[in-house]
């Protein structure tokens, strides 16, 4: 408990001053950076089902896309920045379903080759997607405070989670993942809350841009 509210105190100044002030090209870093480690995790865990993913191809892949999102200029109109950044998004998420795909076909045996394309398309399209749409909110005339108040309802949710959890929590969502020795159990169950942080954050984020998005 203690350390949890001494990383709030010293991590959430500095989450809000980079919202608030920082430049678009750091902001894009930041969630280019958050997406990478969310999508390595991700592939660790697809390799545990036997699945071997394209690693170095998503990666370069989900880079190619945020630095696309961070030199492309920003619309003065929201809507209309809005629309053509949905447009883009639909069309990098069919270009890397083809692109994947096309990359894994060249596998022997073949049979590898699907799962290894769908991983780094669900990788994509789940945790890089609505990341970038984090750098896209940024760019518009009142972008930082909407990513506030996103970062606020997501804490808000984890806080609440947090304590539910521990006061009526009684069954693990995934015991099978939790390792049988006693000495990695800490820092397992530490790897974990972090990594639920993150995907709170991921399946947060559209579901906060389209309500409350630009007008």
């Amino acid at each position: 408990m203690i350390t949890r509210i001494a990383t709030a105190v010293v991590l959430i100044p500095i989450v809000l001053l980079l919202v608030l002030r920082a430049p678009l090209a750091v902001v894009g870093i930041l969630a280019a950076t958050l997406a990478l480690l969310s999508i390595a995790e991700f592939l660790k865990l697809v390799e545990g089902y036997g699945v071997q993913p394209l690693r170095w191809a998503t990666y370069v892949f989900v880079c190619l896309f945020f630095v696309l999102l961070v030199v492309s200029p920003t619309n003065p109109k929201p809507l209309l920045s809005t629309e053509v950044a949905g447009i883009t998004f639909g069309f990098a998420a069919a270009i890397a379903t083809f692109t994947f795909l096309s990359i894994a076909l060249r596998r022997q045996p073949l049979n590898t080759a699907y799962p290894a394309a769908a991983a780094s398309v669900f990788a994509f399209t789940y945790i890089a997607l609505p990341l970038g749409s984090m750098v896209q909110l940024r760019q518009q005339w009142s972008g930082a405070f909407m990513l506030v108040y996103l970062l606020l309802v997501v804490w808000a949710g984890d806080i609440f989670a947090y304590f539910v959890g521990r006061s009526v929590g009684r069954h693990r969502m995934a015991p099978a993942s939790v390792p049988r020795r006693p000495g990695k159990v800490r820092w397992h169950r530490s790897r974990q809350a972090f990594w639920q942080g993150r995907c709170g954050i991921t399946m947060h984020c559209p579901s906060a841009l389209f309500f409350c998005g630009p007008t």
